[in-house]
């Protein structure tokens, strides 16, 4: 039975300077306009909550990107600008940390609001189903000019994208909504509740970390090759049963949402759109 070798990091690479240009710039104009969103938001309601996420997503997004792109084997060439780290050997640019705030911050605050209007579980799902496929959409073209790749003995992949980040990627802002959620919950001070609702994302962080482990432990040891299906799909029902898991959760708030708020609310009770 073939084995897995261990997979040597593809140093001879070379991006394209109109593929990074282009990159780096459909990222600036999209994280302008979510912090525009954002401040809106803050502005409009009064509250401090979208500064914690984005708080949050901005930490975590500076740590965990080097992390991923090592253990789950993800390559970046070493011609493109804006270096922002250079971990375990590789350069990682500007705009992998700008993608990971606009997960974590945008799309998890984006599904939070959802979730606390009392939206339900079709919001949820379609949440995961738009930041899905915008990843694909994104991955697809850049992954064929060369901006970058998944290098090693990838399982499942579509046109050089492993699927199984398709899920993990959707689950993200689905689970760092959620657990938003759930720090707004109970009569808390406001000081608390902001930095509850500002460990969201390094929490979700750990948890996304926990999901990709048995993928990316198969892509780092020498076992039979079909291991890394199997820990692919593993992967992929830990993502999914944490999608539907987190949909269950806005459904009984939606289920709630006519009924009076109690004095403390609990985990899955909706709140008041003004803390939103």
């Amino acid at each position: 039975m073939p084995t897995i070798e261990m997979a040597e990091m593809p140093y001879g690479m070379h991006a394209p300077v109109a593929a990074y240009t282009v990159f780096y710039w459909l990222f600036f104009v999209q994280v302008a306009a979510a912090v525009a969103w954002l401040g809106y938001v803050a502005w409009h309601n009064r509250t401090a909550v979208p500064a914690a996420a984005l708080g949050g997503s901005l930490t975590v997004a500076y740590f965990a990107p080097p992390v991923l792109n090592r253990l789950t084997l993800v390559w970046f060439p070493d011609n493109i600008p804006l270096t922002y780290i250079t971990a375990f050997g590789m350069h990682d640019p500007l705009f992998d940390y700008l993608g990971y705030a606009l997960f974590f911050g945008l799309g998890g605050y984006s599904c939070y609001r959802l979730i606390a209007s009392g939206r339900g579980a079709r919001a949820v799902y379609g949440v995961a189903l738009v930041w899905g496929v915008a990843d694909l959409a994104y991955e697809l073209p850049f992954l064929h000019w060369g901006m970058y790749t998944y290098y090693g003995p990838q399982p499942f992949q579509i046109l050089g994208f492993p699927i199984h980040w398709v899920l993990i990627n959707a689950m993200v802002p689905v689970l760092t909504g959620t657990l938003m959620r759930l720090a707004v919950s109970g009569q808390i001070d406001r000081r608390r509740m902001l930095l509850r609702v500002a460990g969201c994302a390094p929490l979700s962080s750990f948890v996304t970390l926990g999901v990709a482990m048995p993928v990316a432990v198969a892509l780092n040891a020498r076992v039979p090759a079909v291991a890394a299906h199997f820990a692919a799909l593993l992967s992929i029902a830990m993502a999914v049963g944490l999608i539907r898991y987190c949909a269950g959760c806005a459904q009984r708030i939606a289920q709630s949402a006519g009924l009076s708020e109690p004095r403390t609310r609990p985990a899955c009770a909706p709140v008041d759109a003004g803390t939103t």
